[in-house]
């Protein structure tokens, strides 16, 4: 407790940069401990998970449902197949037929029984969507169904020329994971000096022997503690991410086996 106490306290007296260096470090524990929880945040923020163009088809009451689910189902291009709800369904009929013409004539029949949303996995999957649509007019009966041509997402159409999201998209985990531990190493050298100060003063005056490695590995141990519960309490236990990120911290630990010198302070 005598260096997990002192490790505060080097923080408390440099302030800003202490709080920046706790929280980097909290930052790479949590990174490293929840590595399927980030790496699943980071794929719902790829451009592609937004930009996913979809179609909606619309079908009468002489098609089962069922049938063409079957035939969506399990098919390379599609990701999923979302039901459309029955009043967005007859504004999207509603707006077909104004697109027809007032003169059209239509039966009780011909209105639109149900309506899918068909998303896609990503935009090369667009030519394969057309023979998609294409096989379920020759299954089912383009008189029997309409759609409303493939679309692209307005908000995937911003994100997808945004430099820092097609970056994530890129290098996905490691993307973020690297800058972010650049980072900390930065901020452990911002507060280095100061925690080797007090560590220097504690040998000297209290005749204690690697207190700068004991006070960094008490404050390391106690980070990584948290971040050992939160892991158990919300994902589950993980020892390969335990041992992982104790390595990543053992890394800058190693450098404070080394004896403090006065001149060093200066």
């Amino acid at each position: 407790m005598f260096y997990l106490k002192e490790f505060f306290s080097s923080l408390w007296e440099i302030k800003l940069r202490g709080m920046f260096f706790l929280t980097s470090s909290f930052l790479v524990a949590l990174t490293l401990s929840f590595k399927p929880t980030v790496q699943s945040a980071l794929t719902h923020l790829s451009p592609d998970a937004w930009a996913r163009p979809y179609f909606t088809a619309l079908f009468d009451a002489n098609v089962q449902k069922e049938d063409v689910l079957a035939d969506l189902e399990n098919r390379p291009e599609v990701d999923r197949v979302e039901l459309v709800v029955t009043t967005e369904s007859q504004s999207v009929f509603g707006k077909l037929l104004t697109q027809i013409g007032k003169d059209y004539q239509t039966t009780s029949a011909d209105v639109a029984s149900f309506g899918l949303r068909v998303i896609l996995k990503n935009k090369q999957m667009i030519p394969s969507a057309q023979n998609l649509i294409l096989g379920l007019e020759k299954t089912h009966g383009e008189t029997h169904m309409t759609t409303s041509g493939i679309k692209m997402p307005k908000i995937g159409g911003m994100l997808d020329g945004h430099p820092i999201f097609n970056y994530l998209s890129r290098f996905g985990y490691l993307g973020a994971l690297v800058p972010l531990m650049l980072v900390w190493f930065f901020s452990l050298a911002l507060v280095y000096n100061d925690v080797s100060k007090r560590a220097w003063l504690i040998e000297r005056f209290q005749r204690r022997k690697f207190v700068r490695a004991k006070i960094i590995g008490a404050g390391f141990m106690f980070i990584l503690s948290l971040a050992t519960i939160a892991t158990f309490a919300f994902q589950g236990p993980d020892f390969v991410a335990i041992l992982l990120c104790l390595s990543a911290f053992a890394v800058p630990w190693a450098t404070t086996l080394r004896e403090v010198k006065w001149t060093s302070q200066n």
